[in-house]
C-alpha cells in the first residue's frame, strides 16, 4: 500500500498544531495497519474528545515500562510454581529462549510429564 502524504488534506477545524500532529500520528498508524486513510472525518472533533487524556500518556507509559517486566515475571513465576507444586509427575523449568534485546518476552515455561512406572 502506498503511504499517503503526511499532511492534513482538508482537515476541518485544524487550527492548532496539536490537531495536525494528531492527524500525522493517525495517518502513520492507519498505514501500519494497512488501512485506508480517513476520508470525511472530523479529525478536530476526535482530537477534542481525546485531548484531555494526552497529558496522561507520559506517566502511564512510564509506569507501564517500569512495572510491566516485573508483573510479567511475577505471572511466569506463579505459573511455574503451580506446575512444580503438582507433585513429582511434572518437571517444569523456566528458560530464556532467545536474546532479550529482541523482545522482553523471551522466557518460556517448559514442562514435561514424567511417566509413572
Amino acid at each position: 500500500m502506498k503511504t499517503p502524504p503526511i499532511r492534513p488534506p482538508n482537515v476541518r477545524g485544524a487550527n492548532s498544531s496539536a490537531t495536525i500532529h494528531f492527524f500525522k500520528i493517525l495517518l502513520i498508524g492507519l498505514c501500519r495497519l494497512g488501512l485506508e486513510p480517513l476520508k470525511e472525518t472530523d479529525i478536530h472533533g476526535i482530537w477534542k474528545q481525546v485531548e484531555s487524556f494526552a497529558e496522561l500518556i507520559g506517566p502511564y507509559w512510564s509506569l507501564r515500562a517500569a512495572f510491566g517486566p516485573l508483573l510479567e515475571t511475577f505471572l511466569l513465576l506463579d505459573r511455574l510454581l503451580f506446575l512444580q507444586e503438582q507433585g513429582s509427575s511434572i518437571e517444569a523449568v523456566m528458560l530464556p529462549i532467545f536474546n532479550p534485546a529482541l523482545s522482553p518476552r523471551n522466557v518460556a515455561i517448559i514442562a514435561k510429564k514424567l511417566t509413572q512406572m
